[in-house]
């Protein structure tokens, strides 16, 4: 697991995960406990940062960081290096001390990591430089299901009494609303996946027929990535008009092409079928 525990983001081989106990833990408040243990700020500087809010922190680290490589000619500051090296020994001393499996980790990206296993981490405090200055993990959220698809989006489902939630990592959270119906779609599909694998895809069926027959909401044919835009079905006819980003709902569908979004359809039915 050397890519795991030497650099800050991981993706598993790992494509579907259905109806299992996906856990997502983060480190509180990330790159000022760091700092704090490695005594590159005061503890005035702790205590303050941490009633600031996270803007705020972020701002004052940055900050802090380009004063290192600006005013003492440092190629990468302390600041950064020590972020960075603290997450890494965090991680490793997370996963080695409750036992998770290489197979389990799906997913880690800079303070965050996803473990699908049956039971939550006991160990979650860590002193990693003997100081009593402990980075500690949180447990952020429980998924239930869990898709990667070829372009590297990730969704991330929790569907139980309690909670309904969606994750989709590689699209801005600020753009994820143009991408209802697709995220809905999918979200729809792999929870009933979860219990009943023939009506997932019976469902599919009617989604996808829907879709192919130009009669999804008009949504439904925005591109699944990040760029979350339409695309003309033959745009070197209009070299001047770029991608639009929003449409009317009365636009004629047979005029965009709709390959992308029925890529993705039908990865995800492989997922489903298997």
């Amino acid at each position: 697991m050397n890519k795991l525990y030497e650099q800050e983001q991981y993706t598993s081989e790992t494509r579907y995960v259905f109806g299992s106990i996906i856990y997502e833990y983060d480190i509180r408040q990330a790159n000022i406990n760091i700092l704090y243990s490695y005594n590159l700020i005061s503890d005035f500087e702790y205590q303050w940062l941490q009633l600031a809010p996270k803007q705020d922190r972020q701002y004052y680290i940055g900050k802090k960081a380009q004063k290192d490589i600006v005013y003492y000619g440092k190629q990468k500051s302390d600041i950064n290096r020590c972020i960075t090296e603290g997450v890494l020994r965090a991680r490793q001393l997370l996963l080695d001390s409750n036992q998770v499996l290489d197979e389990q980790v799906l997913r880690a990206a800079k303070d965050s990591v996803y473990i699908n296993r049956p039971l939550s981490l006991k160990f979650t405090s860590f002193d990693i430089n003997n100081n009593g200055r402990p980075i500690v993990f949180t447990l952020r959220n429980i998924y239930d299901d869990y898709i990667r698809f070829s372009n590297d989006l990730i969704v991330m489902i929790s569907d139980n009494e309690n909670n309904f939630n969606v994750d989709v990592k590689g699209i801005k959270d600020d753009n994820l609303h143009l991408h209802q119906p697709m995220i809905s779609a999918i979200s729809q599909l792999a929870s009933l996946r979860s219990y009943n694998k023939e009506a997932s895809l019976i469902e599919f069926n009617n989604i996808y027929q829907q879709y192919i027959s130009l009669k999804a909401p008009i949504d439904m044919y925005r591109e699944f990535n990040s760029w979350s835009a339409f695309r003309y079905k033959n745009k070197s006819l209009l070299p001047e008009i770029p991608a639009p980003l929003y449409l009317p709902e009365s636009f004629d569908r047979s005029l965009l092409d709709i390959s992308y979004n029925l890529n993705i359809l039908r990865e995800l039915y492989t997922y489903l079928y298997n």
